[in-house]
């Protein structure tokens, strides 16, 4: 964003919220195979909406996709258009056939030919997908049909492999680099669907994150933005050269953007369009793919404590913890004592064993954690997560660590070294003016001209601690909306106090010795809200509404990068929860 804008919305803020609000920019702002769901020729899902299309016409199977969840067996009726007399179902070209067995994917039995019902097994371990071929026969055992059947096992994360699975994406992908697919949805089916319906200062293309934040935007200079989805750099995470995939749902366009692009009426056309300007030939050629619907969110803590049974054993500790079978027992987080006074758990030991599902009613706080599992540690946390220094999974030469992951849940927020950026008397990024909050803080004389002694002031506090600024003052708030359907600002204000209850004033990445170049891998971090001011590569999965990572990466900078770890293509994610409670992705 130029400096005039940022003018122009800092004098908004003061003029029209009647708070000191600080501005910093968006640009902060039947082979078997396991490479993921393919895309096209296949017919309905498992109970298709309109099972016979074409009850009188003439008889066929249909294509059919069948998808279930790690290690679960399950049974499905085969889907077929016309009228159906006297056929039988088989799984090879001569009748008869009704058991299939593919090593390492699985077992596939008829269990009844005249009723098409047909069950399938899934191996142990076996995440992907596989195709198989289903025959139909007449009374005088002639083929008279055949169909394909795509058999997906897992869940819509091991299968579509997300980075990054958003709703709001018109800060991070101004800045970010992809390297895998991408999952998003502007915020379809609600009021504030592609920038809908928020403050009348405010636009789809200007001042809110769930549209395409200056995308056909004049400057005062006469020059045009280009908008954040043609700055996103997006890849299939093996070739630099190869497109990635990005998954929305079947939505219409709304008028604005519809008549920005010249014509189309659908979501897809208006990411095509945008992507086809991209100055990136892999994010131009990216596979769009259009999905029955979408959902991206986070569970609530009454869906969490039903998901967990709690009990009224569970309420006195604070903590459910539920082993892996033939998992370590839990141990290194202060879940030893009674529920905290302040509600908070922490990482109180040198290494946190920690194999299964752990539910935590309240806060967590994993400073430069340790975490040793063979599994993966699960964490639910029904209050905030804080998140400071590295979280490192720790092996050692007995085990087999292969698997080794972590899983981060919280019904409220993820915040990741944010707090103040003045230690010992210096600014912590001073000279670093691309960096955001040094670059506004030199030039605050120019940024607060005009204002009273107190906004000044409060203008001073915001930009010296990144908590207070994202939580508080981010230009933005009023618009960055969540699936909890309260006023935003008043959520991200809640979090603040919390987080200022909870752990007190802490500081600044970028004050700490490796400073902001920290990383993590083998993760999922899931939460309404995410907020990060580390740069370093995310490998494995973010899912949340509204993400917002570092702030003041210019073009010409490093990217934030985000990749998709492996490992999610083996391991179970948050089985605990229904994937209606955080990434359900249907055709």
């Amino acid at each position: 964003m130029m400096p005039n804008e940022f003018k122009k919305y800092f004098v908004w803020l003061v003029i029209f919220i009647a708070a000191p609000l600080v501005l910093i920019s968006f640009q902060n702002c039947a082979p078997v195979h396991f490479s993921g769901v393919a895309e096209g020729g296949g017919g309905p899902i498992t109970d298709p909406e309109d099972p016979n299309p074409d009850p009188k016409g003439v008889f066929n199977l249909l294509d059919q996709r069948v998808q279930t969840a790690y290690n679960t067996p399950i049974s499905w009726n085969a889907s077929y258009t016309g009228l159906r007399v006297d056929q039988t179902i088989s799984l090879d070209v001569t009748s008869g056939k009704n058991s299939l067995t593919i090593q390492d994917v699985g077992q596939i039995q008829i269990l009844d030919a005249a009723l098409f019902k047909i069950n399938f097994i899934p191996s142990i371990y076996f995440r992907g997908e596989t195709q198989i071929w289903l025959f139909a026969h007449n009374a005088n055992k002639k083929q008279v049909s055949q169909a394909k059947v795509t058999l997906a096992v897992g869940t819509n994360l091991n299968l579509h492999q997300p980075a990054l699975a958003m709703r709001a994406g018109g800060c991070i992908t101004c800045h970010a680099e992809v390297h895998a697919n991408v999952i998003t949805d502007f915020g379809y089916q609600s009021p504030y669907y592609f920038g809908q319906n928020v403050s009348s200062s405010f636009a789809w293309n200007d001042g809110t994150a769930y549209g395409d934040h200056e995308a056909f935007f004049t400057y005062p200079d006469g020059s045009q933005g280009i908008g954040s989805w043609t700055r996103l750099k997006l890849f299939d995470g093996y070739s630099i050269s190869n497109p990635g995939k990005i998954y929305i749902p079947q939505a219409e366009l709304p008028k604005g953007p519809q008549s920005a692009i010249g014509g189309g009426s659908k979501l897809k056309d208006y990411v095509s369009h945008r992507l086809s300007h991209s100055t990136y030939p892999a994010s131009q050629s990216a596979q769009i793919i259009e999905k029955k619907s979408i959902y991206i969110g986070a569970p609530t803590k009454a869906r969490l404590l039903e998901a967990f049974a709690w009990s009224n054993s569970d309420q006195s500790k604070g903590y459910k913890f539920i082993s892996d079978p033939n998992g370590w027992a839990l141990s290194g987080l202060n879940t030893s004592y009674q529920r905290p006074s302040q509600n908070l758990f922490k990482n109180d030991t040198s290494v946190v064993v920690c194999e299964g599902d752990l539910l935590i009613d309240g806060g967590l706080l994993l400073n430069s954690a340790k975490i040793k599992t063979r599994t993966g540690c699960r964490l639910y946390v029904t209050g905030n997560v804080y998140i400071y220094g590295t979280i490192d999974l720790v092996t050692d030469s007995q085990n087999d660590f292969s698997l080794k992951n972590i899983q981060i849940s919280s019904s409220q927020a993820i915040l990741m070294g944010l707090g103040s950026l003045w230690k010992q008397g210096s600014h912590c990024e001073q000279g670093q003016m691309d960096s955001g909050y040094w670059g506004y803080y030199a030039q605050r004389d120019y940024w607060t001209k005009g204002l009273s002694p107190e906004q000044k002031q409060a203008y001073d506090q915001g930009i010296a601690d990144s908590a207070k600024y994202r939580l508080s003052y981010y230009w933005g708030i009023p618009n960055y909306n969540t699936r909890n359907g309260g006023d935003p600002k008043a959520y991200s204000e809640m979090i603040y106090s919390q987080m200022q209850a909870q752990i007190g004033q802490r500081y600044d990445s970028a004050c700490e010795p490796e400073k902001r170049n920290v990383g993590y891998q083998r993760i999922i971090l899931n939460a309404p809200v995410l907020h990060s001011r580390y740069a370093g590569v995310i490998r494995g999965s973010v899912i949340a509404e509204f993400p917002l990572m570092p702030l003041g990466l210019g073009d010409n900078q490093s990217r934030f990068r985000f990749e998709f770890d492996p490992v999610f293509e083996k391991v179970n994610v948050f089985p605990m929860l229904k994937e209606q409670d955080f990434l359900k992705v249907q055709n």
